[in-house]
């Protein structure tokens, strides 16, 4: 099975100062500088990062889909190093696409079959085409 999985919010967290200040925490991960800053506040989801490589360790195809702008890679993949995970990761490069509608397009183009997401917009979005949506507390128990 492929899997689509979010970064910001599912994967990691920010803390909660960065998670309040959120539009301006986008807006500075374009700046690399600040981008680098920005990644030492993302603390990891223990019980989503277990999932994943359990998912792997079992056949699955995992792709990281996030609306981080593509300035980003380079410190997104670091980061998932860090916690042992070497998946692809496909970065919102239109901007002036709404996110919801941009992740249905990469997961319809990608036939990606479930797609973890921590925004129910984005879920509801992608559900009404047949997409199979979760919440990151959903899936939690389902493994273990």
């Amino acid at each position: 099975m492929k899997i689509g999985v979010d970064f910001d919010g599912v994967i990691c967290c920010f803390t909660s100062l960065l998670s309040r200040a959120e539009g301006i925490a986008y807006f500075l991960l374009k700046i690399p500088i600040f981008g680098w800053f920005i990644n030492f506040f993302r603390f990891p989801n223990r019980g989503v990062i277990a999932a994943i490589r359990y998912l792997i360790k079992n056949g699955h195809e995992i792709v990281i889909i996030t609306a981080n702008p593509p300035e980003q890679e380079w410190l997104i993949k670091r980061w998932l190093q860090r916690y042992g995970l070497e998946v692809p990761i496909i970065l919102k490069k239109e901007a002036k696409t709404r996110t919801a509608q941009w992740k249905l397009k990469v997961v319809q183009e990608m036939g990606i079959d479930i797609l973890i997401d921590d925004n129910p917009h984005v879920l509801n979005y992608v559900q009404r085409f047949g997409i199979k949506g979760f919440l990151p507390e959903q899936i939690k128990g389902l493994l273990g």
